[in-house]
């Protein structure tokens, strides 16, 4: 498997937004202090096999007609469902890429990402709060994932030249 794309064994976190609260990034029910994170990356998504055995199938479907046609259709209509299904998983992870944070504990949290342009911002604000080991006492700043939006602390979002 290749190195720039992330495995199936790392935690995906399905969440439309997360928030950095001074040293600290959150979402839903789950914390990580940003000191506990060993480094940050963005990869690739491993793109799922095509499921080569559907085609036999939907040959083996047609032949079967001349046999049950019920049973060939069957065959042909579930060949093409898992043909379908493929497709668009392919073209969802082929759009999409992933940042992972990898912990000091060997973990490693996986953020999925439509928006490349909007991860690179980011990476961006991830790297001037690592720089500045955290964003201070009171400030926050929250993701919007599914918006590709920023909200809260203004001064180092603008400093990144990002609107709010």
């Amino acid at each position: 498997m290749n190195n720039l794309l992330y495995k199936d064994n790392d935690k995906v976190i399905k969440t439309m937004n997360f928030n950095i609260t001074g040293n600290i990034i959150s979402w839903q029910d789950f914390l990580v202090q940003i000191s506990n994170v060993s480094y940050i990356t963005a990869k690739g998504i491993e793109l799922a096999k095509f499921p080569w055995m559907t085609v036999p199938s939907v040959v083996v479907g047609i032949l079967l007609f001349k046999l049950n046609g019920l049973i060939a259709l069957l065959v042909v209509i579930c060949s093409l469902v898992v043909m379908y299904l493929w497709y668009k998983d392919y073209i969802d992870k082929k759009n999409s890429i992933a940042l992972v944070l990898a912990m000091n504990s060997g973990d490693k949290l996986v953020l999925i990402f439509k928006d490349r342009s909007f991860l690179a911002k980011v990476m961006d604000v991830l790297k001037k709060i690592i720089t500045n080991g955290g964003l201070g006492q009171n400030k926050s700043i929250s993701i919007d994932l599914s918006g590709c939006q920023f909200k809260g602390d203004a001064t180092l979002l603008n400093n990144l030249g990002i609107k709010q």
